[in-house]
């Protein structure tokens, strides 16, 4: 598939070293993915994802976004654009994914997130 080539394409997508914080939102290639693993859309399978943690400056936990309205204790309305973090799918991912910030929603937010993440994969 032409588009997992295009991540290791450094003219057509060069290496950030960008100040990436918690908390903000970025466009990021995820290519296709299997099951019910969230894809990305679009021709460069595109899809917002929200940054939760910072393991390095490469490298980041992070949630996709919809903007599907949806119930359930993995789905978790914010702020911005109306969305929803799917809290079910996050994951790890590498900054040569990411392609442009979206904006960043509030530390109260962003600990709230944390939080219903924690609760959900809580062993009961």
């Amino acid at each position: 598939m032409e588009t997992e080539n295009d991540f290791n394409n450094k003219d057509k997508y060069p290496p950030k070293k960008l100040p990436i914080k918690r908390g903000e939102v970025f466009w990021c290639c995820l290519g296709m993915n299997i099951g019910s693993e969230q894809n990305g859309a679009g021709i460069d399978l595109m899809r917002p994802m929200l940054i939760i943690k910072i393991f390095s400056e490469n490298f980041f936990l992070a949630a996709p976004l919809t903007t599907k309205k949806h119930t359930g204790n993995w789905y978790l309305k914010i702020s911005l654009n109306d969305s929803y973090v799917i809290l079910n799918q996050i994951r790890p991912i590498d900054i040569d994914r990411f392609r442009e910030s979206m904006g960043c929603i509030s530390e109260d937010e962003l600990r709230n997130i944390i939080d219903s993440y924690i609760q959900l994969i809580k062993y009961i």
